[in-house]
């Protein structure tokens, strides 16, 4: 079941009303049925946006499968980590009419969200985790920049929210800044000794420092494309590194940098133990890709050309005056070999604004980069995904289609409230079957954060949207 998400939902236009919003009727409805149905299911799933995390319905909710003599497991997945590259981090809830997860219970008894999970499998966003002591001073300075921003205070909206916004990052641009500035000292000592100065080692090592020379970590601290973040909580001599939807560049320079290998672990020259060691998160041992889900890129979605009238084409062609619009160069924009794109919503082709979806790039046959400072110059290159490549991104069959005479808005609106069939057929299978339990535990995120009215996304100067007709 997956009721509607807008009472829950932290975009801008979301009021949050939760359960007072009426679009709740029929979820407290159930609520209310559930425990004095005379023979219920035996099991139930439902899915809904990550926002429904500790909400009154969802509080509700849960009371209502303890009463009906449910057990229940809580889960934040996000699909990109099944493989696909599309970023849509949904809420699910498991539950089965038997003791089943009753040890996901705590004392106090609540439910705790990742609570079956073992010790030694943190629940962290995929990454890259430093360890050590030199980790526990760069996780002392992140706390310490995590301190300060908070100590900023609040604003809920207007101008005083987009500076307030500014203030933050400038927190954390400078942490990363710092970051890069100690990164570069730790390169600068170590992994050279005895190699000469005609060393090959030794080589490569002066090439990584050049790429975190001062102007070097001006450009990788000034990138949103990455962020430090104080995780795993419980281990404080950690932390890890993530990275964003268009945070392809950052990553691949910082991985080279770490020289983090297929293994999923570094080189000496940056992993000193006792010092500090880089390994990536999830690790290949816990088998992710080998459960078939391996990254793919967004060509592997796509449409192709000739299955698509003139007519369709044309009306996927995002215009001339939207790229020119001020709002235009802070859109998603995404091409064939990428392997990221943003989360589509139920406002994708109408409302302009990267938390909308990504837009697709498609060069000519000289294959060139687009300009992201002047998007009007990639004009006929730049269209919206077909809601055909959505729903393929969301993992419905090859042979699924929507009615032909339902508008692209309509269209549009359905496919962006969908579930995303990809996670849901492996929850079922963990459900129904008892199989994926480790993969599954290994792809869980940290519960998220209730944000304050500061941090709901609004339009900055960066990314300004607009309401537009398909």
């Amino acid at each position: 079941m997956s009721p509607p998400c807008q009472p829950f939902s932290t975009t801008r236009e979301a009021k949050q009303r939760d359960i007072k919003d009426k679009r709740c009727a029929a979820l407290e409805h159930l609520c209310g049925v559930l425990p004095r149905l005379p023979r219920p299911p035996r099991w139930i799933a439902l899915e809904n946006v990550k926002g429904f995390y500790g909400s009154e319905a969802c509080v509700r909710w849960r009371a209502a499968l303890a009463e009906a003599g449910f057990t229940h497991r809580q889960l934040i997945l996000d699909l990109m980590s099944f493989g696909t590259p599309n970023h849509r981090t949904r809420y699910y809830l498991l539950a089965e009419r038997s003791p089943r997860f009753r040890e996901a219970v705590s004392a106090a008894g609540v439910p705790s969200l990742g609570a079956c999970l073992t010790e030694a499998v943190p629940i962290l966003p995929p990454g890259v985790l430093a360890r050590g002591p030199w980790a526990r001073q760069r996780r002392s300075e992140l706390d310490a920049a995590h301190a300060a921003a908070r100590a900023l205070g609040d604003a809920s909206s207007g101008d005083a929210a987009a500076a307030l916004r500014e203030a933050k990052e400038r927190v954390f641009r400078q942490a990363r800044r710092d970051f890069c500035g100690h990164l570069a000292a730790l390169l600068r000592g170590g992994g050279a000794e005895g190699d000469g100065d005609g060393g090959e080692e030794s080589r490569r090592l002066r090439r990584r420092i050049g790429e975190l020379s001062s102007e070097g970590e001006v450009e990788l601290a000034g990138s949103l494309a990455w962020k430090l973040l104080p995780l795993p909580r419980n281990e404080p001599d950690a932390l890890l590194l993530v990275f964003d939807e268009d945070g392809q560049e950052a990553a691949r320079r910082l991985l080279a940098l770490l020289q983090v290998d297929d293994s999923g672990t570094s080189s000496s020259s940056t992993s000193t133990p006792g010092v500090v060691t880089w390994s990536m998160w999830p690790p290949p041992s816990l088998n992710v890709s080998g459960a078939g889900h391996e990254a793919r890129r967004i060509g592997d979605f796509l449409q192709a050309a000739e299955s698509m009238t003139p007519e369709e084409q044309k009306e996927l062609l995002v215009s001339q005056e939207v790229l020119s619009k001020p709002y235009a160069h802070g859109l998603s924009y995404v091409g064939q070999k990428d392997a990221r794109s943003f989360c589509f919503t139920g406002h994708y082709g109408k409302v302009m604004h990267k938390s909308s979806g990504s837009l697709l790039h498609l060069p000519g046959p000289g294959g060139e980069e687009m300009d992201k400072a002047n998007p009007a110059s990639a004009f006929g290159a730049v269209r919206f995904f077909s809601p055909k490549e959505i729903i393929n991104f969301l993992g419905f069959p090859a042979a699924y289609a929507l009615p032909s005479d339902m508008l692209l808005k309509h269209r549009y609106k359905v496919v962006g409230n969908s579930i995303a069939v990809t996670v849901c057929s492996k929850l079922l299978e963990l459900l129904l079957l008892g199989q994926g339990d480790e993969l599954i535990s290994a792809l869980e995120q940290p519960p998220p954060t209730k944000p304050s009215p500061s941090e709901l996304e609004t339009p900055g100067p960066s990314s300004l949207s607009e309401e537009v007709t398909c």
